[in-house]
């Protein structure tokens, strides 16, 4: 089985936008789960709430699939060929202002301000109860970075594998905006 993510900020909007393939499945009903407990917080959360517009669909003619949730954190896809695609919107978490602060510094010493950072929440949806690894591709606008710690397996420029889900969640990724302080550059010297 192979679980497939790819997740597309969307800067302005604060939301991320996630398209999960999964492949190798038998014909039936599928059953996806958002997490309730985040690694290092002992502390259970909806964090379903920060998903919407869920749509389960055929990858391969782009045809909507029946697809019901049940309560907070479950959701069913009737699920008829060996592929399920799966499209949702999850909200960005903002890093506080004092996390953004810190400044790059080039080889002269200049500053680079960044504007903004941004980190991925823990509302991935999983396959239950596949616990095996999986692939995430993050695509960004022009002008911002993926912030990615080590632990996951770099596949690509933006591409990592995860041993599982829960290294998926305990893995903390952030973008930021980059800007170049050239004007601080001039004012030097």
């Amino acid at each position: 089985m192979q679980v497939a993510y790819q997740v597309e900020l969307d800067p302005l909007q604060l939301e991320l936008r996630v398209q999960l393939l999964i492949s190798g499945l038998t014909p039936r009903e599928t059953t996806l789960l958002a997490p309730a407990l985040a690694p290092g917080n002992y502390d259970f959360e909806q964090f379903c709430r920060a998903v919407r517009d869920v749509c389960a669909f055929e990858p391969a003619t782009g045809k909507g699939i029946e697809m019901h949730r049940h309560g907070w954190s479950c959701y069913t896809a009737q699920q008829r060929g060996d592929v399920l695609g799966l499209s949702y919107t999850m909200d960005a978490l903002p890093l506080p202002a004092a996390a953004a602060a810190a400044a790059l510094r080039d080889g002269h010493g200049h500053g680079h301000g960044l504007a903004r950072r941004i980190a991925v929440g823990a509302s991935y949806l999983r396959l239950a109860p596949h616990d095996g690894p999986c692939r995430v591709l993050y695509a960004v606008p022009r002008g911002w970075a993926v912030r990615h710690p080590a632990g996951a397996l770099a596949l690509g420029k933006n591409y990592w594998e995860y041993a599982n889900y829960a290294q998926l969640l305990a893995t903390p990724v952030s973008f930021e905006e980059e800007r170049h302080a050239l004007l601080a550059h001039v004012a030097d010297c």
